[in-house]
């Protein structure tokens, strides 16, 4: 197969999938975030210190809850916090009713945001792979710099006090250093009541002044860099280079997050410059975020584009006449024209 033949391959397969999803927008889009709420749960119940629900039942569950997201986010999303209430329950009964709360409480601008917040939910998660600036930049660049700010700064303030509940330092970089351990928030949150589940969720950030301007200025960060983000994206440079404002937004949303990592806590005479060589994968983690951000824009810019029409061959002969039967041009009513133009000039 020759690298023209192989080329025209992949664009015609790119543009069957373009169509797919077209046609199917709601259907395929129903699947990704069903996929990625059950992945998501699959994975919550996969860190869980002791296994709540036995493999079958956990297999059904997980198996439900895909197919009712595809049926309806709102279903799934409904099944998702079901399958979550009993682990949650054995866990710290406290920490379950504030699930409920923001939850079920929260659930109209949750599901009208719903791939963001799964995003949110997840950046604990991302952040063990050096992710965590993807959240700020990805939402930036999609949908705008008001939501990239929000998003941005929701997913800072999770990852911090997610950081607290398993005793590590809210710090967003020891957050995206350090792996977590979920039996120590087993061991910490097990028996507490609810008055020290309450003190160990806000425990973190009750520290010196310094530090608390740390964890605010990091959260002021990611908002920023999200905020940035969609800012560049929409400017005028939108308009000559479309690219170039991409690359400039995921530049300078990627620049402000890495600022957050460490430009913050060594202004703020809480570490050194050193810090920035011994943790590498860091600024490696930030750079892919950047790259991962402007890869899922270019994918949705891409799949959302009118795709090229397909080239229809006829064959020559009797079948041609069949698939393009002629049609008699309608003859002009030569008096009704003229009443027309008798009426426009009236």
């Amino acid at each position: 197969m020759t690298m023209h033949s192989m080329t025209q391959t992949l664009q015609n397969g790119w543009q069957t999938l373009a169509r797919l999803y077209q046609t199917h927008r709601t259907l395929v889009e129903n699947t990704l975030l069903s996929a990625a709420m059950t992945t998501l749960v699959g994975l919550i119940l996969h860190y869980e210190a002791t296994s709540t629900y036995p493999p079958e039942w956990l297999t059904v569950l997980l198996l439900a809850t895909f197919g009712l997201g595809v049926r309806a986010p709102a279903w799934g999303y409904a099944a998702a916090i079901a399958v979550l209430v009993w682990p949650l329950w054995t866990l710290s009964p406290y920490l379950m009713a504030l699930f409920l709360a923001v939850t079920v409480l929260g659930h109209i601008p949750i599901l009208d945001n719903l791939p963001w917040a799964l995003l949110i939910a997840a950046m604990p998660l991302l952040a063990q792979g050096y992710l965590a600036a993807l959240a700020p930049l990805a939402a930036g660049v999609l949908v705008g710099a008001q939501q990239g700010a929000l998003v941005g700064a929701l997913a800072a303030l999770w990852m911090k006090v997610f950081a607290g509940m398993v005793g590590l330092s809210p710090d967003l970089l020891t957050i995206n250093e350090r792996a977590f351990d979920a039996a120590v928030l087993v061991e910490r949150f097990g028996n507490a009541n609810s008055l020290e589940t309450l003190r160990l969720l806000v425990a973190p950030f009750a520290v010196d002044s310094t530090v608390l301007l740390l964890h605010v200025l990091q959260i002021g960060a990611w908002a920023l860099a999200g905020y940035l983000a969609g800012r560049i994206r929409q400017s005028f440079l939108a308009e000559r280079s479309p690219w170039l404002a991409v690359g400039s937004a995921v530049g300078a949303g990627g620049l402000t997050a890495w600022a957050g990592f460490y430009a913050l806590p060594i202004w703020l005479g809480l570490a050194t410059p050193a810090l920035i060589r011994q943790t590498p994968w860091t600024t490696l983690g930030t750079l892919g975020a950047m790259l991962l951000s402007v890869a899922l824009y270019a994918l949705l810019h891409t799949l959302r584009k009118p795709p090229t029409p397909r080239r229809v061959h006829v064959r020559r002969g009797w079948s041609a006449h069949v698939s393009q039967p002629a049609t008699e041009s309608p003859t002009p009513n030569t008096a009704e024209e003229e009443d027309l133009i008798m009426i426009e000039l009236d």
